[in-house]
């Protein structure tokens, strides 16, 4: 069985909030993945091969070594922006 690595993931989001009269606004900016990273998670590794007969070729040299990972990569740096209006 193998581990992946460990990864870090830093978010990061500012806010500001202020009075308008009667109303009180704030707007905010969130930023995911700070670090821009893109690390790939490895769910299984299968390696297999596949014979002349699948590739529809006569003779053992046509043999095929196939090579199956299943996985999922990470989104890069992802924004968000908002604003809320309390009155």
């Amino acid at each position: 069985m193998h581990r992946n690595k460990a990864v870090y993931d830093f978010n990061v989001r500012i806010e500001k909030s202020f009075v308008i009269g009667r109303a009180s606004v704030s707007g905010f900016m969130e930023v995911f993945n700070l670090l821009n990273t893109d690390d790939l998670r490895v769910k299984t590794i299968e390696s297999r091969t596949r014979g002349a007969a699948v590739l529809g070729v006569i003779g053992p040299a046509a043999a095929e070594h196939v090579l199956l990972v299943e996985g999922e990569r990470r989104f890069g740096r992802r924004f968000q922006v908002g604003v809320r209006l309390d009155f």
